[in-house]
């Protein structure tokens, strides 16, 4: 809820923040795509499995989508997927207006086609698998799979197909 809270700040602040519309754009567009990401989590690690939901009546998590610190009720699964499908889109469309990307190179920041993976992790999970299945053509352009001889150094490093990872700098990781 951490990441939740935080994204949930950038959003219900950044029109108002300094900076050309292009780069608020893009910074909305991966608030929303982290306000996505840490709901799918929530979903995936704290909920029943979406066959085992009454087709998403279950319990889900708590949505916070604004500042607020007080207690509120849980959302059903169909909820929280709802909101989870809206942010992705929401953030899709923001991350083309702004006609901005990340570096290459910076695995741990979100971009258009993280949004389209963590859209299509969720609907993975969902069993919308026609959904899941768009997205992930989506999120892997740009992407190649990686060659055989990055296979074969090791998962240490980033290679082509890294869409999203936590990976800054030798300095960073233990190994």
């Amino acid at each position: 809820y951490t990441l939740i809270g935080n994204a949930n700040t950038i959003i219900a602040n950044i029109d108002a923040a300094a900076g050309t519309d292009s780069e608020k754009q893009f910074v909305k567009a991966s608030a929303l795509t982290f306000r996505a990401y840490a709901y799918e989590k929530l979903m995936h690690y704290y909920c029943v499995r979406w066959q085992d939901s009454s087709n998403g009546s279950a319990r889900g998590v708590v949505l916070r989508l604004d500042e607020s610190t007080g207690g509120l009720p849980y959302s059903t699964m169909a909820e929280c997927y709802a909101q989870i499908y809206k942010d992705c889109d929401e953030a899709i469309s923001l991350f083309q207006q702004s006609g901005m990307d990340r570096d290459a190179g910076k695995v741990w920041m979100t971009n258009e086609n993280v949004a389209h993976a963590v859209y299509a992790r969720a609907a993975l999970t969902k069993q919308d698998y026609s959904k899941a299945l768009s997205e992930a053509k989506e999120a892997k352009v740009g992407y190649p799979l990686m060659t055989n001889a990055e296979y074969q150094a090791g998962f240490c490093n980033p290679t082509s197909e890294w869409i999203f990872g936590s990976y800054g700098s030798a300095q960073e990781n233990n190994w």
